[in-house]
């Protein structure tokens, strides 16, 4: 079902079907953040409630699927200075502090994020953008010419890609509204 089929729903069938997939998604996303940190089958019954049983085949299936995550953390290039562990970031250049190697990813991972998005609103600052809110991986602003910003944010986008050079390009999303609910 599509979400715009979703909304065709009356509102008490959409609210079920908001209950029931919200349920699934929890644990779902348990799961892949779970996993990602190293999460094995008791702390995850422990912090979801789910049988033995059904952890253990959620993560399961979640490494079938996600072992590219294990092989490029192995891939990493770590470093010991004075017995301590570091993390070089191949992006950034940057090195992070490793207190243990399984959390290499959750790392790379969380660097990586936080760099290309500072890097894209640097390259979008650079462009006349002036941002009045972020949170997370989101900004936002009070803007009179709605095309004009996102010609800016795209073009700094394409920008960063193109200096990158990773495998995948990323891509951003503009909305606009007269509030943030409206955008989001």
């Amino acid at each position: 079902m599509t979400l715009d089929e979703m909304k065709k729903l009356p509102p008490d069938e959409q609210k079920a079907l908001y209950q029931r997939l919200h349920k699934v998604r929890k644990a779902y996303k348990s799961v892949n953040y779970g996993a990602s940190y190293g999460i094995g089958v008791p702390k995850l019954m422990r912090s979801t409630g789910m049988t033995r049983v059904r952890a253990s085949s959620l993560l399961e299936a979640y490494w079938e699927r996600n072992s590219a995550v294990k092989k490029v953390a192995k891939e990493q290039y770590i470093k010991e200075v004075g017995g301590q562990m570091w993390l070089k970031n191949s992006v950034s250049g940057f090195y992070y502090e490793l207190r243990y190697e399984r959390d290499a990813w959750s790392t790379l991972n969380q660097g990586t994020g936080v760099y290309i998005f500072d890097s894209w609103l640097a390259r979008c600052a650079k462009r006349g953008y002036m941002g009045q809110q972020q949170f997370h991986d989101e900004t936002g602003a009070s803007v009179k010419d709605t095309s004009q910003t996102r010609e800016v944010m795209f073009q700094a986008l394409e920008s960063l890609n193109k200096d990158l050079k990773l495998h995948v390009c990323f891509g951003i999303e503009a909305k606009t509204g007269k509030n943030y609910a409206e955008t989001h």
